[in-house]
């Protein structure tokens, strides 16, 4: 998930773009999903501390040029262990996320810089697993991601803003759509079915009504 692309339901043949979702152990970037706006880490955090053994131990808390908290966390045995949380440079909550023995582990929530929250998802053995989840700024629902192992497989949707289902699919190895994928209208109605195989996707059905409305 780490550039814009765009679904064009007339396209009887497309390639739908890769996503990343979370916060990668060896990766700070955390990406949007099908929308594809990219999230860029804040530059006054430091991911790096995980391992970081120029910290001693206890808990810390990093402030920038105006003196606001821009993370707070602690050392224990030279690394990171326990809660973490970031902030926007204005002091409003970023990210809170957990470790064990410098290890991501539990859950992770990310936030809009309005307050809501963005994603939100869960670690296990320093790796993305389980539901991924994330949100509209206005709060609402955007999408669901099964991940494995830092990696999309398994069942996805996409959302419209008023909650109705927008896509839903299967991602297998990763970013690669795979089986038949459904595409949706705002008003919830069924209007496209595309043959996905490892991320090729083909057009196998066309709501009739939606197609001449489109001419």
């Amino acid at each position: 998930m780490k550039f814009q692309y765009f679904l064009l339901i007339i396209f009887t043949a497309f390639t739908f773009g890769c996503k990343n979702i979370g916060r990668q152990p060896d990766n700070p970037t955390v990406n949007d999903t099908l929308s594809a706006t990219e999230v860029q880490p804040d530059p006054d955090i430091d991911s790096s501390l995980i391992h970081d053994t120029s910290r001693p131990d206890g808990v810390y808390e990093d402030k920038n040029a105006n003196g606001i908290v821009t993370e707070r966390g602690e050392i224990r045995n030279g690394v990171q262990d326990g809660k973490r949380y970031t902030y926007f440079a204005d002091g409003k909550p970023r990210t809170e996320e957990n470790f064990v023995n410098g290890s991501y582990e539990g859950t992770f929530k990310e936030f809009h810089q309005n307050g809501k929250l963005f994603q939100e998802g869960h670690y296990s053995h320093n790796a993305m697993n389980g539901i991924w989840k994330t949100y509209y700024d206005t709060g609402e629902l955007k999408e669901e991601v099964t991940m494995v192992a830092n990696n999309e497989n398994g069942p996805f949707k996409e959302y419209h803003k008023n909650g109705k289902i927008k896509y839903e699919g299967t991602y297998k190895d990763g970013d690669h759509e795979d089986g038949e994928m459904k595409v949706y209208n705002e008003e919830g109605e069924l209007i496209k079915k595309l043959d996905c195989k490892m991320g090729e996707c083909n057009t196998i059905w066309v709501k009739k009504a939606y197609e001449e409305f489109k001419r």
